[in-house]
């Protein structure tokens, strides 16, 4: 009552010294007002101290075999706390408590990790810290079917060890609950910023050296590059040019790779909308779909860590839209499925235009540059992730869960660097989502002379594919035999939990001989292009046949890609598969989902899109789409940021997620706009240098940036 009251004068005096206009009044009254309020709330949290029957710290904290100094400092702590000491109760307040939710899966109790450490010696008055504690505990296997896991927060004076907490949860939490916990891992978090070491050393000397060429090449660009330019075109044109095109000079090596690094012009290329005749234009659309679709499902996903209901997920599942996103899988095989297919088409044509020109294509030169294309932007997200971020951000929830992220990054970020975090380490992979661009180079290296023969022998590369994907279907039938696989993949892991080794991660959906399906179907729909560019159906079929075509090949796809999507809907609502239905229906999906994407894509590359090509080939999505590989690299550590740094638990409900996503989506995107202009761009420009072409402008060809969906 005391509490509404003074919240209710709290609102009238606000809305006062609003209306009044007069700051210093409203500040004065403000600051006397939460006096007030503070004053009550400690005097009503005394009565309640002094009248309940069990108080949840004598629960925890009593006269067990503690060591001398940490007994000492807890029986003082008591005392001082029944006196109603302020600092006591700051402690008791710090420490987690049974909250309400608890049948909707609440057992995350976190207590407050700042309020814990703000209790010190010097602003006290007292011979001990505050140190806050968190503890993992675990029924016991006789009372125990489901792994249920409770994560308690416990501020205790600094005396105390991990092995005096384990001691008192397992002598006294029995007796509050009647049921024996079982003490799994007890952790102390101090307010301590992690130590700058060599690699944080490294990392701020490569920003800032990236920083300073930036600014460098920038200032140039702006000061000299561009006037020079258009005192050019005015020359030209007070000699009468009809032309506002500037005939470019030999450039100097210095000069392009000063230019490389203009922020300026690298954003212009990031904004520009040019693309020549013969692109695949809607692919723009899909890629930053695709992606949209991916940063939804990980929203849902990281979470589940974090949340006070996750057991109201069980519920949610069983919607029909989230079905959606259950299937989060399927934009990642839409990515294998564009990778393929630009891999296939551009290769293509590149080997007939070396044709025409009686040359030859150097197909190592391929490799190299797309292993320079996707490294160096790898490289800074793992230094980032790695030796900055772990300096920005602390707390017991943060800490626990990137500590095990953190070191694997710092032992295994070879096997990124190599593509073979997908095969090598896989329990303990640096930044686990990046096992799509193991799977995408290693689908490169060996798609690169699959297409060679394919141009050479139709026949023959198309056997080579054929062969391919039978041993795509037996290997993924073999996994999933081996390994009790289910096609609910995501109820498995909600009623299974995550096992160490989850071999439901490690060898079934990161593996390349499962995934390369879509990737095999992007390829086949590349050459297709390839052999179809500038012709309409309506060239060799009349205009009934075509109609009756375009009609059935887009009820069929759209028929197909719901069925992928929605097929397990009665699954998630109780129904069982049979063991051969399961196995089918892995074996089948990924293809299934890739054809129908491959249907749209041939009929809105040949004018049969219509308003879904007119969608999808939005100039808008142009600049998106060129920053799906930064942000793809970039969302889930935003992710991780928000979720772990927060002190309490998060409530899932579709506002709070919606909220979650846009913000996710909006960071990742920003953040990858600093990537692209920082990494990713200046690598693209310092290829071409390297390859011999002077063109660091924007007349660069937009289409380039398409060979990395």
């Amino acid at each position: 009552m005391k509490l509404l009251f003074g919240m209710c004068l709290l609102l009238v005096a606000l809305r006062v010294g609003c209306a009044r206009n007069v700051w210093d009044h409203q500040v004065q009254g403000f600051h006397l007002l939460v006096e007030r309020v503070k004053a009550a709330l400690q005097k009503e949290a005394l009565e309640v101290l002094s009248n309940i029957d069990l108080k949840w710290h004598e629960v925890i904290w009593s006269n067990v075999n503690m060591s001398q100094q940490c007994q000492e400092d807890v029986l003082k702590f008591r005392e001082d706390l029944v006196h109603g000491k302020k600092y006591a109760l700051h402690m008791l307040d710090a420490s987690g408590k049974p909250p309400s939710g608890i049948l909707t899966g609440n057992l995350k109790w976190p207590g407050s990790y700042s309020q814990c450490v703000e209790v010190t010696k010097e602003r006290h008055d007292i011979t001990f810290n505050g140190k806050y504690f968190m503890a993992s505990l675990v029924l016991s296997e006789q009372t125990n079917q489901t792994n249920i896991n409770l994560k308690l927060g416990l501020c205790v004076p600094s005396s105390c060890t991990e092995n005096d907490v384990i001691l008192q949860i397992e002598n006294n939490l029995f007796f509050w609950s009647m049921v024996k916990w079982r003490v799994v891992k007890v952790t102390a978090f101090l307010p301590e910023v992690a130590p700058i070491g060599p690699g944080t050393i490294t990392a701020i000397v490569i920003c800032a050296a990236l920083c300073i060429l930036q600014l460098i090449g920038t200032l140039y660009d702006v000061m000299i590059e561009r006037p020079r330019k258009a005192a050019k075109i005015l020359e030209a044109n007070a000699k009468g040019a009809t032309s506002r095109k500037v005939i470019p000079e030999q450039e100097g090596i210095v000069r392009r790779l000063v230019l490389s690094f203009s922020i300026y012009n690298n954003l212009s290329k990031l904004l520009s909308t040019k693309q020549p005749s013969d692109s695949i234009t809607c692919l723009h659309g899909i890629r930053f779909l695709s992606l949209t679709w991916i940063i939804l499902g990980h929203t849902y996903n990281y979470s589940f860590e974090s949340i006070d209901n996750p057991l109201a997920l069980l519920e949610t599942i069983k919607t029909f839209m989230f079905q959606v996103v259950l299937q989060t899988m399927l934009p990642v095989d839409t990515f294998f499925f564009l990778s393929g297919l630009l891999m296939t088409y551009l290769l293509l044509k590149r080997l007939e235009e070396a044709l025409e020109e009686g040359q030859s294509v150097n197909f190592w030169m391929l490799y190299v540059h797309r292993y320079l294309r996707l490294t160096p932007a790898l490289l800074f997200v793992i230094m980032m992730t790695t030796w900055v971020i772990p300096q920005l951000f602390m707390g017991p929830m943060w800490h626990s869960r990137m500590t095990s992220d953190l070191d694997a990054c710092r032992a295994n970020w070879w096997t990124n660097v190599l593509y073979i975090n997908n095969i090598v380490h896989t329990d303990h992979v640096c930044l686990g989502w990046t096992w799509y661009l193991a799977n995408d180079m290693q689908f490169f290296i060996i798609g690169v002379p699959i297409v060679y023969i394919l141009y050479r022998c139709f026949y023959a590369g198309l056997a080579i594919k054929l062969l391919l994907r039978i041993a795509n279907f037996g290997a993924t039938a073999v996994v999933v035999a081996k390994y009790h696989i289910r096609a609910d993949f995501f109820l498995a892991e909600i009623q299974e939990g995550r096992k160490k080794p989850d071999v439901r991660y490690t060898e079934y959906y990161i593996k390349p001989w499962v995934r390369i399906g879509p990737y095999l179907i992007g390829m086949f729909v590349g050459w297709v292009l390839y052999k179809t560019r500038g012709m309409r159906a309506s060239d060799r079929c009349d205009g009934k046949m075509v109609l009756w075509l375009v009609s059935f090949g887009w009820c069929s796809a759209i028929a197909s890609a719901l069925a992928v999507v929605f097929g397990l809907y009665g699954v998630y609502n109780g129904a069982v598969l049979s063991y051969s239905v399961n196995m089918f229906f892995i074996a089948i999906h990924r293809s299934v989902w890739a054809m129908a994407l491959g249907w749209m894509v041939v009929a809105c590359y040949h004018g049969y899109g219509g308003v879904v090509n007119t969608v999808l080939s939005w100039t808008f999505w142009m600049p998106l789409s060129r920053l799906t590989y930064s942000a793809y690299l970039i969302h889930p550590i935003v992710m991780f940021v928000t979720y772990h740094t927060a002190e309490s638990t998060l409530h899932l409900s579709t506002l709070n997620v919606i909220h979650y996503f846009l913000g996710h989506m909006m960071l990742s995107y920003g953040l990858a706009v600093l990537v692209f202009v920082t990494v990713e761009s200046p690598t693209m420009n310092l290829l071409k240098i390297t390859a011999g072409n002077s063109d660091t402008s924007n007349n660069r060809r937009p289409s380039d940036y398409n060979r990395l969906p």
